[in-house]
């Protein structure tokens, strides 16, 4: 068997995606939404998807057909998806492009020092201020529309202040740096482990081994089993065959009455932090590190 594809190798983007799709909770959201008979979800509710939460409704709206949402979800920047082209059951290479390319927008974006608002419809705002032709409703509309995305986009994601233009001296700066300061919430990462193998949202290590376990389970494997099997593989090398008939072969012939591995824990803390991760990415985003 190829090595389990492994999300470190991709970013984090992939790693939330991968994450997401074994959530169970997203999965039970997922399946109630799908049913013939679902009720249209009313923007904000919880259990649809939580506002704070932009990986999971990128995710819906590419996993859930257009019908099945109400018109609001859909932005004037995000595109319906009459028919999904991917499953939760695909892994982050195989999903579509589009959604490939949100879940990486998200992830810039939220490392993005500063976000200015986007210009106003310019030719709108033109005939407002100076009136050079008549006004439609229409115009109107549209800025409204323009300012209340605006605010939304704004109050979603950042802390809004009002700062003034003309700072004094230096101990006027100085203070208010301190107050952005106790304003913020503390860092939840190191930078570095947002990097592709870093610690937010698991390792390459520790997903290597959760993915291993995981693929013994499938075979039907307990999860002792799977995690001492995984241990052999791991850290002495082991290979039990390509296919799986090969390592089912392999398992049962030379390995099913073995003694415990002595990583044997290493490797079951390794799965735990991972389904940690797993349980960190929805209802809330919260990502949970792993050292």
């Amino acid at each position: 068997m190829e090595e389990p594809y492994n999300p470190c190798d991709d970013g984090f983007a992939a790693k939330v995606w991968e994450c997401l799709r074994r959530n169970q909770i997203f999965r039970r959201a997922l399946k109630k939404h799908r049913a013939p008979n679902a009720t249209p979800p009313s923007v904000g509710t919880s259990f649809f998807v939580s506002e704070r939460n932009k990986w999971a409704r990128y995710a819906l709206i590419h996993l859930v057909p257009s019908q099945a949402y109400p018109e609001k979800i859909y932005a004037k920047r995000q595109s319906k998806i009459d028919q999904p082209k991917f499953t939760e059951e695909e892994a982050w290479p195989t999903t579509s492009e589009d959604f490939r390319c949100h879940l990486e927008l998200i992830h810039q974006e939220r490392n993005r020092l500063l976000k200015p608002l986007l210009p106003p419809p310019f030719e709108i705002i033109w005939k407002l201020t100076k009136q050079t032709e008549p006004v439609s409703y229409k115009d109107v509309l549209a800025v409204w529309d323009w300012l209340a995305q605006e605010a939304h986009r704004a109050w979603e994601e950042n802390l809004v202040l009002v700062v003034p233009k003309q700072v004094m001296d230096t101990n006027h700066k100085r203070r208010l740096i301190a107050e952005f300061t106790q304003l913020l919430s503390p860092p939840s990462a190191d930078a570095r482990w947002t990097k592709a193998r870093g610690r937010l949202l698991g390792s390459w290590r520790k997903w290597r081994s959760f993915l291993l376990v995981e693929s013994w389970e499938r075979l039907g494997l307990a999860r002792d089993e799977a995690t001492n099997i995984t241990a052999f593989e791991c850290y002495d090398g082991v290979h039990f065959g390509r296919t799986d008939e090969q390592r089912l072969g392999n398992f049962r012939r030379d390995y099913r009455n073995v003694s415990r591995h002595k990583r044997f824990s290493k490797v079951e803390d390794d799965v735990r932090a991972i389904e940690a991760c797993i349980a960190s990415v929805y209802p809330d985003f919260n990502p949970k590190a792993s050292g």
